[in-house]
């Protein structure tokens, strides 16, 4: 004895939610949609992130007795790290720059920036500079590091994997810079092709 129930019905919840639409018919139509999008974090949301978790290094670099940069590289990968050649080539840069062309908006390609050494140099002298990485955080920690110096108006980062040979050079440019990219064979056969492709389209290559 007692008080009779009805058996409870489990009811499924919409996953996501619809929309109405007009079909050519002049009939509304609701068409599937996904509730959540996932957003990719943006480069500050995703620098400050490793900073918290101390997965980030700052190093400054003395370009001259007056001028230094900063830069960040990344705890174990080599890609996002500042190696020896990056840093005596923007000392050039910097200490070249007037007498060898390479300011008043000139516009440069690096390939292989890595954390964005060269190209902060090269941005800090006057010039426009694509930096291109393989490695989207390397793209990440270059752009941290123009934004720190000043001159985010005059990096942009494009992915481009100078081994893919069905790719073009992805900008025009005056000059093309590279330092640290020769880890292989296959990588150094690689840039020797995109310099010889920036020369024939009347670039130099650094």
């Amino acid at each position: 004895r007692g008080k009779v129930t009805q058996p409870c019905r489990r009811v499924q919840k919409p996953h996501a939610r619809t929309a109405p639409t007009m079909g050519e018919d002049g009939h509304q139509r609701r068409h599937w949609q996904p509730k959540w999008t996932k957003r990719r974090a943006p480069a500050d949301a995703w620098f400050t992130q490793q900073q918290r978790r101390g997965n980030l290094q700052t190093v400054t670099v003395a370009l001259s007795p007056h001028q230094s940069v900063q830069v960040y590289q990344a705890n174990g990968d080599y890609g996002t790290r500042l190696w020896p050649s990056a840093k005596q080539l923007a000392q050039w840069f910097a200490a070249n720059s007037d007498a060898d062309g390479l300011a008043g908006g000139l516009r440069v390609l690096e390939v292989g920036c890595g954390n964005g050494m060269c190209a902060i140099t090269l941005a800090l002298a006057g010039c426009q500079v694509v930096a291109t990485d393989n490695d989207p955080q390397a793209l990440k920690l270059t752009e941290a590091a123009a934004k720190a110096a000043g001159v985010s108006d005059r990096v942009r980062t494009v992915i481009f994997d100078i081994c893919d040979a069905r790719k073009p050079l992805p900008s025009d440019c005056d000059v093309l810079v590279a330092a640290d990219v020769m880890y292989s064979e296959v990588l150094a056969s690689a840039l020797a092709r995109r310099c010889e492709q920036a020369v024939t389209m009347g670039a130099r290559a650094l």
